[in-house]
């Protein structure tokens, strides 16, 4: 004890400094030079300095610095009770002691080849699993204590196994109670040429008294275990020690700087900094910065000093929130008296860019507090250079602000430029804070997309000329291509002045002849706006002479029939107008001239027919004729129905229903024939018939041509078991004739028991009368272009049900299985193309519920998409029908109940041309295709065929692709063109602009001004594809005269057409599915975010930094943002010369396995090849001259199969294809129509060269 007492009085005077520049209450408040109109109020600096010289010390507990050893296991081993499970060892034990030992060894070589002056060696037991343990003398575990241990071998243990090391601390927690023993650690330590450190933070065992242990633990043999501890030691941790060190004021935020002048860094957990002004805490700011001892880090708090003038008492702490744990807490704060004068601060709050108008301004803002006089200037610095200035003329109050524009500055389109303005440059007006003029911003020069906001429009059209106007929002060039419709041979116009306002003439036109066109604008940036093709016609030349024109009338003008009119003219004719008693009718404007004429729309008797032929001048000539129109009298009468069976009032059971349903002839009228026929029963309809010319006989299994009949026998077999006894219900039968006229009957019946009225239903009800019975409804709603089909199953017997199939059938419709064809647990769809000689969808639906309880109803969905057919007679409106009845495949529900199993049929048709649920005068089966402007045709035939017919998985991948193409077509507002056979690309082409585009969109009959689309499924072999003519002569005199393969000849009304291909069904269906997930944005989850930076030349400004921010942006959203920068892939580089226009492509041209990088230059007009080193290729090294220039296309491939590659240049003036030869030769060319924005490519898709 007096050991220690000597030492603490040595140790007072240090501490006492110390202590006493930690406690001292830093008050500077020096005069802040430099800082114009603001200074600090000085008075008398103090300090208070603690001397503490009473530091009270006991055997075990030990005061000291952070850092400092307390306690050293290996200095007080002697001080230990050492013991193994042989019994008490002395210290220092001997060696050869089997029971283990322990004992030091000076100037010991360890198992890493370090010498330590003196180790604690601690041999265990010499047994398996043996042992050796030390227990130190108790005492208190001091506050920011940690244990450090550093273990191993003496060198030479070769033979150990290794020894565990291990820690504890038996805490006393009484006389009468067991220590609580607390595992500080265990360490397995092996002889591996290193001596192993430990490092175990005590606090929670801060202020416990006990014991700790050294142990050591043989494992499996106890060979050579020459355990050591080179040190082990009870030691406190370094600190950090947070001060304020300056405070100041800077462009109107208070700054400040904090020093850690602590022993140890802070934490990686973040600290905050306070800031109190006249007492008041106003900001906080918080660090997340590691800060070393001795480092210094700056911060500024978000709070705006605007402050009264007058004095005021600025004070800042470190870690307000006590967040870090520091050797010193009470030394935190700053605190300095700031005094506030009056005086006006210009400063430029806002950068202003105005991209539109290309100009620069900025917002100037009095943020001080005394008026600022006009007469001061406003500076404009662009990348670094003074380059004009704005003169502000008015007075501005404190808090004003004033705006304006630098007019005589034009800022450059497509430039980023580094903006700084600067207020009162030449230091005219007196301020608070001279430093805090200036305002810098990066002005992006982000390209304003160049938009056609007027036009264009063909005006002053003559018969060889034609003026082309249109309006941009921006200065552009301007461009019109233009082609004869006829022959699609495309011209160009060109005019580089950069204007909004275009006129561009054309001339050299043909008269009287029809042109497309379209324009494009191009501005300075390289931006393009493209117009939508239009049309024009050109004028006729002088025409005096008249056309001629003949009219021709059928011999009889009964129904529908066509007028003819054969006109001709020295010019051409423009158009024939038909027109009947003075009335015009119809105008057709191309030959042949016909009028489809609805004779039923006009009275019987004669009538004068014209026909008129106008040329383009305006002359005409005109034909009448007299003729009889003579049609039946239209049939007004409803059929007769009567209800024949049952004939009495009371019925039960089995009861059957038969109607005779007749259409009479009257006054000479003709009797027409039954079209359709339904029964209800209490208003729900339970049977339903549609004639069809066409039926199956199920004994024979021939198709059978049905006749039209003015008479039919309606019959149905009613169940009305179960229903209560003396209960009235309605049967009604409805009718209707080929004239659309109707009939009904209906009767009312009452149900009739054999047994008393009690006793029946009782036996009803505890079911000793098992009745099974459903009843089935159907719904259908129209969606524009597809139905929805719900059928509802309702269990109307005493019985419980389960085990349900439904079979429905769509005639002339694609079904779709819900949610998803692939995806559906309880429908597939199976197509048949030739069911009874018509195609038919079958739709089988095992519903999830599994039981149906009396009373009880399930419902299912499924979609429909219409399909039209080719040949178009192969399916008529009225064979379209949704729960097809007409060839003895009713619906049919199958169930089970009791172990026995039943099927119910019922006649549920919908027939779309009967429906008119919009109320718009048109049938539901028109409407649909009239809005369809999009049209999916494929050969579902061909399909089966290509796939494999006695291939299960190829007859269900056809069955998936038909459903989905159904989902895309739903999706995209089309319907389906169902192919039977193999037709010719002519056929095809003339039944989609003729027959089908009649029943479409309107956008079907004019696609070069409104835009339909034609998706084709299917190969060649599926889908005819058309055979070009084209003229390709080569070099060597070989001639192409066709192209293969082409779907231009669709198209090339206007039509966009697209074909999917694929050498299965399963192929064809990915890019399907593939357009659907994109048009509904599915596999788009918003988790994952991929953020892309591109190459970036001077100017361009920070692309990667840019990229960083929008990640930092989007991170708020979405979790997992992912920056890709182009510099992560790059495996060497070099610089060669490509700009814009250039084309670039990668080939293996000498054939030795590594590509070749090729370019082709548009200023040059050369193709330039490199290795893969950026070396120029020794067979070309000054390039090959080709005809490239801009926009044009550019490839490389074997286009003749001789095993070299050519050059091919898609030339988008010329319109022209040219190949070459790798020395530069030209080896042909070939006219072909390639627009700017075209792509070429090659590649041997027809397998010729295989």
């Amino acid at each position: 004890m007096k050991m220690l007492s000597v030492h603490s009085i040595q140790l007072s005077l240090p501490i006492c400094l110390v202590l006493g520049k930690i406690y001292k209450f830093q008050t500077r408040k020096s005069v802040m030079q430099g800082r114009a109109n603001l200074r600090k109020v000085a008075p008398l600096s103090w300090c208070i300095i603690l001397l503490f010289s009473i530091i009270a010390f006991s055997q075990n507990a030990v005061g000291a610095y952070a850092g400092t050893t307390v306690y050293d296991f290996v200095a007080h081993a002697p001080d230990a009770s050492w013991s193994s499970g042989a019994g008490i060892l002395k210290f220092p034990g001997n060696s050869a002691n089997s029971s283990g030992f322990a004992c030091y060894m000076y100037n010991a070589l360890l198992e890493d080849g370090s010498t330590w002056q003196r180790v604690l060696e601690t041999h265990p037991q010499w047994i398996g699993s043996g042992y050796i343990m030390g227990a130190y003398p108790q005492q208190e575990v001091p506050s920011n204590a940690q244990l450090t241990v550093r273990i191993g071998f003496l060198s030479g243990a070769t033979g150990t196994d290794g020894a565990r090391f291990e820690v504890y601390f038996d805490e006393y927690r009484g006389m009468n109670v067991a220590p609580l023993r607390h595992t500080i650690f265990s360490h397995l330590a092996k002889l591996d040429s290193k001596i192993d450190l430990v490092t175990e933070d005590l606090g929670y065992l801060a202020g416990k008294k006990g014991n700790f242990i050294l142990y050591v633990n043989a494992g499996q043999t106890s060979d050579r275990d020459w355990a050591v501890w080179a040190e082990a030691k009870l030691e406190t941790k370094a600190l950090p020690d947070l001060v304020i060190t300056d405070v100041w004021e800077k462009d109107g935020q208070i700054r400040y700087n904090v020093k850690n002048i602590g022993e140890a860094s802070t934490s990686a957990k973040s600290f905050c900094n306070c800031l109190s002004v006249d007492g008041k805490q106003v900001a906080k700011h918080c660090v997340s910065q590691l800060l070393q001892p001795g480092q210094e880090a700056e911060g500024v708090f978000d709070y705006a000093w605007q402050p009264a003038p007058g004095e005021h008492v600025v004070r800042v702490c470190a870690d307000c929130e006590n967040n870090v744990e520091e050797s010193n807490e009470k030394n935190n704060c700053l605190e300095e008296r700031w005094l506030k004068e009056n005086l006006p601060d210009l400063v430029i709050v806002e950068v202003k860019s105005d991209r539109n108008n290309s100009l620069i301004g900025y917002v100037l803002k009095n943020s001080g507090g005394e008026i600022a006089k006009g007469g001061h200037s406003t500076t404009l610095y662009v990348d670094g250079k003074e380059t004009t200035h704005d003169l502000v003329s008015i007075d501005l109050s404190p808090g004003e602000t004033y705006e304006s524009w630098f007019m005589d500055y034009e800022w450059p389109e497509c430039h980023n430029i580094s903006v700084k303005i600067c207020a009162d440059n030449y230091n005219q007006v007196k301020e608070i804070n001279e430093g805090n003029n200036c305002l810098e911003k990066k002005c992006i020069s982000y390209p304003v997309p160049i938009i056609i906001v007027s036009g264009p429009s063909a005006i002053n059209v003559t018969q060889d000329s034609v003026t082309v106007v249109w309006v941009t929002n921006k200065k552009s060039d301007s461009t019109v291509r233009y082609s004869e419709r006829s022959t699609g041979e495309e011209k160009t116009v060109y005019d580089a002045s950069i204007v909004k306002d275009h006129l561009m003439k054309i001339i050299g036109l043909k008269p009287r002849t029809t042109y497309r066109f379209y324009v494009g604008s191009k501005d300075q940036c390289g931006n393009a706006a493209v117009s939508k093709t239009m049309v024009f016609e050109t004028t006729s030349p002088p025409d005096e002479e008249n056309p001629s024109v003949t009219l021709i009338l059928p011999e009889r003008l009964a129904g529908v029939v066509d007028i003819l009119a054969n006109a001709s003219d020295n010019v051409g004719v423009a158009y024939v107008m038909f027109s009947m008693d003075g009335v015009v009718k119809f105008i057709d404007f191309s030959s042949p001239y016909v009028w489809v004429c609805n004779t039923t729309m006009f009275s019987n008797g004669v009538h004068s027919f014209d026909a008129i032929a106008f040329d383009a001048a305006g002359n005409e000539a005109i034909d009448t004729k007299d003729g009889m129109i003579d049609n039946p009298i239209p049939d007004t009468n409803p059929p007769i129905v009567r209800i024949t069976i049952p004939s009495k009032e009371w019925v039960h059971d089995l009861v059957e229903i038969e109607a005779w349903i007749e259409d009479r002839e009257y006054h000479k009228i003709p009797a027409g024939y039954i079209q359709a026929a339904e029964l209800y029963i209490d208003g729900v309809l339970v049977k339903a018939w549609g004639y069809s010319w066409l039926s199956f006989d199920l004994f024979t299994g021939n198709i059978i041509v049905n006749p039209k009949r003015s008479n039919l026998t309606f019959t149905y077999l009613w169940n009305a078991t179960g229903l209560e006894p003396n209960s009235e219900h309605t049967i009604e039968v409805k009718a209707w004739d080929d004239s659309g006229n109707y009939g009904h009957d209906s009767i009312r019946v009452k149900i009739f028991s054999m047994m008393p009225i009690g006793e029946y239903l009782e036996k009803i009800k505890t079911g000793a009368i098992k009745i099974t019975n459903i009843e089935v409804t159907r719904n259908v709603v129209r969606h524009d272009n597809w139905f929805n089909v719900s059928l509802t199953i309702k269990n109307t017997g005493n019985t419980i049900l389960r085990d349900f199939m439904i079979v429905d059938n769509c005639k002339g419709f694609q079904a779709i299985a819900l949610p998803w064809p692939d995806k559906s647990s309880d429908t597939i769809v199976v197509y048949d193309p030739d069911f009874l000689g018509l195609p038919l969808s079958q739709v089988i639906i095992q519903p999830l519920t599994e039981t149906l309880n009396p009373g009880e109803a399930l419902a299912v969905n499924y979609h429909a998409v219409p399909f039209l057919t080719y040949p178009y007679y192969w399916l008529r409106d009225y064979d379209y029908i949704i729960g097809d009845c007409t060839t003895y495949v009713p619906t049919t529900v199958y169930f089970e109940c009791e172990n026995a199993f039943y099927s119910q049929n019922f006649e549920l048709p919908y027939f779309p041309v009967r429906n008119d649920d919009d109320r718009d005068g048109v049938n539901d089966l028109d409407d649909a295709f009239r809005s369809a402007d999009y049209l999916i045709i494929t050969n579902p035939r061909g399909l089966f065929i290509q796939n494999n017919p006695h291939d299960p998985a190829g007859v269900d991948s056809v069955n998936l692709l038909l459903q989905y193409a159904a989902v895309l077509a739903k999706l995209k507002h089309g319907v389906l063109g169902y192919i039977s056979g193999p037709y010719s690309p002519e056929e095809i082409r003339n039944h989609i602009y003729g027959i089908w585009s009649n029943r479409l969109n309107e956008a079907f009959r004019h696609p070069d001004i409104m835009d339909a689309y034609l998706l084709i499924i299917g190969e060649t072999e599926v889908v005819s594809s058309y055979t070009c003519d084209v003229n390709i002569e080569w070099s060597g005199g070989d001639k192409t005269d066709y192209v293969r393969l082409s779907d231009y000849y669709y198209g090339e009304n206007g039509l966009i057409v697209g074909r999917i291909i694929g050498d299965n069904a399963r192929d064809l269906l990915k890019p399907i599915k593939a357009s659907i997930d994109v048009y509904l944005g599915y596999g788009f989850n918003r988790q994952t975010a991929v953020f892309t930076s591109g190459y970036e030349d001077e100017g361009c400004g920070d692309f990667p930094g840019e990229v960083r921010d929008a990640a930092d942006d989007a991170s708020e959203q979405i979790p997992n943002c992912i920056i890709i920068d182009w510099r992560n892939f790059v495996k060497t580089e070099w610089n060669i010369r490509f700009t814009e226009y250039d084309a670039f492509a990668l080939k293996d041209l000498d054939g030795d396995g590594i590509d070749e990088i090729i370019i082709a230059n548009d200023e040059d007009q050369r193709v330039y090849i490199y290795t893969s080193d950026g070396i120029p290729w020794k067979r070309a090294p000054m390039g090959i001259q080709c005809h490239f220039t801009r926009y044009d296309g550019f490839a490389l491939g074997d286009v003749d199969g001789d095993g070299i590659n050519e050059i091919i240049i898609a030339n988008d003036e010329e319109d022209l294809v040219y190949i070459y030869e790798l020395n530069g030769a030209l080896k042909g060319s070939w006219y072909f129509e390639f627009n700017q924005w075209d792509q070429i490519a090659t590649g041997d898709i027809l397998h010729e060269y295989m």
